[in-house]
This record gives structure tokens, C-alpha cells and sequence, in this order.
């Protein structure tokens, strides 16, 4: 009590009267911070006594109960950590992750109506987040949920066009289920958009997963991808500044060539636009380029130049493979020459290529131009 008293009388000296008999306050971001730790470490039975603690310290706490539904999960109490989930769901119908579980708690109890229903109403009320990505994918990936999924999805939900674009956020499994979902609704008559179709497909490009890619290319019309797209560069302008994600992934793309000009304009003495290039590129870098799904076989690439192109070249990639690369090419700056280059694609390992310009090496940083046209493919044989 002396020093309770000798406290008491410091607190009076200063107007805090009464202070040494406050209670210590913590709040329940401290104590769930802490037993998130101890789970970190395993040490669940600390952990659950800290994060009980935090909840009885605010029982209204969301995160708290969030928390607590988690290492509940962690420790394998699923029954627990169940009935805390749903609790955490009603105290903040926003929190994504808590509403996410409950959708994966119903899907697995069969309960399929609550899972479409909570989650058709949240992606209504709060949009496209990364955790009801991963709902979707686990409802295409299970056979028994698949087919309602579909369901929902061919009756063409106002957020079904944000989902297929927001496939930045996939996996490389997330991204296949998500071109399964669109082939089925192809299947079933409620045809996909383009601008629902491209994401997916630039994602698995993305990703190098060149197969499932080829498989689904055919979503984007028959052909797509078998030959040179806009070989006339009648789109280049606009497919290369699309920063959605939109644009088909066999359209022609910006390479990664510094201190270089592009861009596509009529001209004379050919049927579409002309390529100008202008690059003072000291090091080989991509120019332009697009992705291709050649079946295997024999091709010849054939294309119009103009000036002194010495410093570029095309080429076909196999991954990072050349499958065909252009011989050095000097000659008139006024007049057109057609070159071709033969090359094949093997059977094996290069189910997707990519056609490249590409600057080769230029230490001195001298100026190089060219101009190209008319480029086009054609099976040889």
C-alpha cells in the first residue's frame, strides 16, 4: 500500500488522481497480433487463450473475431473455427477474407444455394476481390459445385465480365479452370465476349502455359493464333497501347527496346500500313512482337523491308528457343524487297511461339531505320 500511496500522491501532484488504480488497457489489435505469433510457432493453446482474450476485450471487434476463427482453422477445429467465421461474417459484411471462408464452408457442406447466393450478393454489392477469385476457382475445380457455378454464370450476373477480366489475379490452375469456365458456356450456347476470353488467355500467356493456351485459343474464332495477326498493321497503334489487358494475346505488343520509336502509317507500294522502326538501342531488346499457336510443321515467313535494316532482324521463338531467325539485310532505302524465311516448328515442346523484330547489338548507339510490310505465313508443303 506505501507504494501504492506514494504513486497516488505523484498522480495528485500532476491532476491524476486516482491513476496508480487504473487498469492496464490493451487492445484487442495487441492481443491478436500476439496470437498470431504463437500460432505462427505452433503454440496454438497460447494461441487461443490470446486471441479469446482479445475478443473479450471488445466482443464487437471484427478482426478479433476473425483472428480467432483463423487459428481455430490453424489448429484444426474446424467446427470452432466454422462458428467464428460466420460471426466475423455478420459483425463486417465488407470483410472479404471471412466472407470468402463461409462460401468455402458452405460449398463443402453441399450447401451450394448459399454459397451462389452470398456469393452473387457479394460481388453485386462490393466487387471482384482476389479472395472470391479463389471461391470461384474452388467451384470449377469440384465436380459436385461446377455445373451450378456454370449455372449462375450463363444467366450472365452484372459482375460476370469483371471476374473473367480480373484474371491478373490467378494462378496458373485458377487460370485454366476460369478458360474451362468460358469453353462451357461456349458449349452451352451463352457464348463468351471477347473482351471476357482475352484476360483469361493473356494470363495463361502470361504464365508460359503455352499449352493450355493453345487448347483454348479457338475461344477467340478458328484460326486464332495459327498465322501472323494484322499483318498489315492496320491495329498496331491501338493493340499496343491497350493497358487492359484486353487485347488478344496473339495481337502485336510493345517490346521492351529502349531509345526506339514505332509506329504504322500508309505508305506507298504496299496493300496496308508501313512499320517504321527508329532504334538507337545499344543492346538486343524485343521491338514489337506477337504470340502464335502454330500447329507442327514447315512455314515461311514473308515480309516486305525498306532501308538499311542491318541492325534488325525477325525471329520465331520456342520459348526462348529461335526457331528462325532473318538473314542481315542491306540494300536500297527506296526501294521494297521481299525476303522469306523458312522454319520449323517441332512436334515437341513448342506448342505456343512468339514473332519477334528484334534490335541487335549497337554499342556505338548509331541511329538504325527500317520500314516493313505486308508480313504473312504460310505452311510450306
Amino acid at each position: 500500500m506505501a507504494g501504492s500511496f506514494g504513486i497516488t500522491r505523484g498522480a495528485d501532484d500532476i491532476g491524476l488522481s486516482g491513476a496508480a488504480f487504473l487498469p492496464i488497457y490493451r487492445s484487442p489489435d495487441g492481443w491478436s497480433n500476439e496470437a498470431t505469433i504463437a500460432a505462427g510457432a505452433e503454440d496454438f493453446e497460447r494461441a487461443r487463450d490470446l486471441a479469446d482474450r482479445a475478443i473479450v476485450a471488445s466482443p464487437l471487434d471484427q478482426p478479433a473475431v476473425r483472428t480467432s476463427a483463423e487459428i481455430e482453422l490453424l489448429a484444426g477445429d474446424d467446427q470452432a473455427a466454422q462458428r467464428k467465421f460466420r460471426l466475423a461474417g455478420l459483425l463486417g459484411w465488407r470483410d472479404m477474407l471471412s466472407q470468402a471462408r463461409i462460401m468455402m464452408l458452405d460449398a463443402a457442406q453441399g450447401d451450394l444455394d448459399a454459397t451462389l447466393d452470398r456469393l452473387n450478393a457479394f460481388q453485386r454489392r462490393s466487387g471482384v476481390a482476389a479472395e472470391t477469385q479463389q471461391v470461384a476457382v474452388l467451384m470449377l475445380a469440384e465436380e459436385a459445385t461446377s455445373g451450378a457455378f456454370l449455372d449462375l454464370l450463363e444467366r450472365d450476373p452484372p459482375w460476370r465480365a469483371e471476374m473473367f477480366g480480373s484474371s491478373e489475379m490467378l494462378d496458373a490452375n485458377g487460370a485454366e479452370r476460369f478458360a474451362f469456365a468460358l469453353q462451357s458456356l461456349a458449349e452451352r450456347g451463352a457464348a463468351p465476349r471477347a473482351s471476357e476470353i482475352a484476360p483469361v488467355l493473356n494470363r495463361l500467356a502470361e504464365l508460359g502455359e503455352n499449352e493450355t493456351l493453345a487448347r483454348y485459343a479457338p475461344l477467340l474464332g478458328p484460326g486464332a493464333g495459327e498465322g501472323v495477326g494484322d499483318g498489315q498493321f492496320l491495329n498496331l497503334e491501338q493493340t499496343i497501347a491497350d493497358t487492359e489487358g484486353t487485347a488478344s494475346p496473339f495481337a502485336w505488343r510493345r517490346g521492351n527496346a529502349k531509345r526506339t520509336t514505332v509506329n504504322a502509317a500508309s505508305g506507298d507500294g504496299v496493300d496496308g500500313n508501313i512499320l517504321f522502326v527508329r532504334t538507337r538501342s545499344r543492346v538486343p531488346a524485343a521491338i514489337v512482337s506477337q504470340r502464335m499457336v502454330l500447329a507442327p510443321g514447315t512455314y515461311r515467313l514473308t515480309y516486305k523491308v525498306r532501308g538499311d535494316t542491318s541492325g534488325l532482324e525477325w525471329m520465331v521463338l520456342c520459348g526462348d528457343a529461335p526457331v528462325a531467325e532473318s538473314a542481315a539485310d542491306e540494300g536500297s532505302s527506296r526501294e521494297w524487297r521481299t525476303r522469306t524465311v523458312a522454319f520449323e516448328v517441332p512436334a515437341a515442346g513448342c506448342a505456343a511461339q512468339e514473332l519477334v523484330l528484334r534490335s541487335q547489338r549497337n554499342l556505338r548507339g548509331n541511329s538504325i531505320e527500317g520500314e516493313f510490310a505486308d508480313l504473312s505465313l504460310s505452311r510450306a508443303g
